[in-house]
C-alpha cells in the first residue's frame, strides 16, 4: 500500500514540472523565434500535447489504482474482523 501511495505522490509532485514544460513550449511556439522553423514548432506542440495526454492518463490511472487498493484494504480489514467471531465460535 505504501508503494502505491509513494507512486501516486511522485506522479503528483511532477505535475508542476510537467505543466511548466508544456507552458514553456506553448510560449515558445507563440513567440516568433527565428531559430526554429514552423515545422519544428509544430512538432514541439504535437509532442507537448502528447506528453500532456500521457501524463494525464498516468495520473488518472495511479489515482484509480490507489483508490482500488484502499477499497481492497478496507475489505480485507472487514473480513479479518468478521473472522474473529468465527474463530471464537469453534
Amino acid at each position: 500500500m505504501n508503494l502505491i501511495q509513494n507512486l501516486n505522490d511522485d506522479i503528483q509532485s511532477h505535475h508542476r514540472q510537467g505543466h511548466n514544460l508544456l507552458e514553456m513550449i506553448s510560449d515558445l511556439s507563440d513567440e516568433e523565434v527565428d531559430v526554429f522553423t514552423s515545422n519544428d514548432i509544430s512538432d514541439l506542440k504535437t509532442e507537448a500535447e502528447g506528453l500532456g495526454l500521457r501524463y494525464q492518463r498516468v495520473a488518472e490511472s495511479s489515482n484509480h489504482l490507489h483508490n482500488k487498493a484502499n477499497v481492497s484494504l478496507e475489505e480485507l480489514k472487514k473480513y479479518k474482523d468478521e473472522m474473529v467471531p468465527f474463530g471464537e465460535y469453534e
